[in-house]
């Protein structure tokens, strides 16, 4: 699976989407994406949540540390409900 293959899925499942190019859908869940992780990096360990999306638990991981990139950090994404 990819990303063209998930905007493709949610296009067809959801009309609001289709004005949107698999392009340009594709660079915005990239984009999204991006800003999601840097926003639980900066975060740390805990509950993160963002509305409308669901809840981020974030753990460390100490196992991990000896690879020299510091502690792994293990995330668990639970989503809200979804309703249409």
């Amino acid at each position: 699976m990819n990303i063209a293959e998930l905007v493709s899925s949610a296009k067809s499942t959801n009309p609001e989407l289709q004005s949107f190019s698999i392009k340009e859908a594709s660079a915005l869940v990239k984009e999204v994406f991006f800003h999601l992780r840097k926003n639980i990096d900066e975060h740390g360990v805990g509950l993160l949540e963002v509305n409308g999306l669901g809840k981020f638990t974030i753990k460390k991981n100490d196992r991990y540390q000896e690879s020299g990139k510091g502690p792994a950090m293990n995330i668990a994404f639970r989503p809200n409900r979804i309703t249409r």
